[in-house]
């Protein structure tokens, strides 16, 4: 009987480290070749963009400065209302079917400025009789209240004493505002002053 031979891992181990690496050699090989490459594609956005351009120049209105204007003089006011200077104008010139009394015209100057030059009456305007008042055989004496501008010229009127009828009352107002005056002076310089006229209403 023949003796066994045993191998020792001394013996093979360097012939096993050269098929160890070999063997790991040839896997990563297969691996580069078998395995499918990887391609990176860039990101594209799946909504396209819009580019918009804004104009930032904005028009801009240009806003011209007001002339300056020349400050008038300080009106010195009346302590008391009742010491405002008071006078009387000529009746005005009554038209057909109106009898007009004398108008009473008191000065009561615009927040009781005080007067130097009193208005004077340049013209008067005779008022419309209405031809339904005629009718209906309505009277009566209207008081309009008026301020007189610096230009002499009626600037607004209204009603302080009515004569009890709408159309009376209206027609006194229209005849009012036609009427001139000069302007009321106070320090050489024109004022603005209210003054009531009263404008009667009669049938012959």
């Amino acid at each position: 009987m023949k003796p066994t031979k045993v191998k020792y891992l001394e013996d093979t181990y360097p012939i096993d480290i050269r098929i160890g690496l070999l063997a790991a050699i040839i896997f990563f090989i297969l691996i580069f070749l078998l395995v499918p490459r990887v391609e990176v594609k860039p990101y594209e956005l799946t909504k396209s963009i819009e580019t918009i351009l804004i104009d930032t120049h904005l028009p801009i209105d240009i806003i011209e400065e007001p002339p300056v204007q020349k400050r008038p003089n300080i009106l010195v006011p009346t302590e008391n209302p009742d010491d405002a200077d008071i006078g009387t104008i000529d009746p005005t010139v009554p038209s057909d079917n109106i009898t007009i009394t004398k108008p009473d015209v008191s000065l009561a100057p615009v927040k009781f400025w005080k007067v130097e030059i009193k208005p004077k009456l340049v013209r008067s305007f005779p008022p419309k009789y209405p031809p339904i008042a005629k009718e209906l055989g309505q009277e009566g004496d209207c008081v309009v209240e008026v301020v007189v501008g610096t230009d002499g010229h009626v600037r607004a009127a209204k009603v302080v004493k009515s004569t009890g009828y709408e159309l009376l009352d209206q027609s006194a107002i229209e005849a009012a505002m036609q009427y001139l005056f000069t302007p009321g002076i106070q320090r050489d310089n024109p004022v603005e002053v209210s003054m009531s006229i009263k404008i009667g209403f009669k049938l012959r």
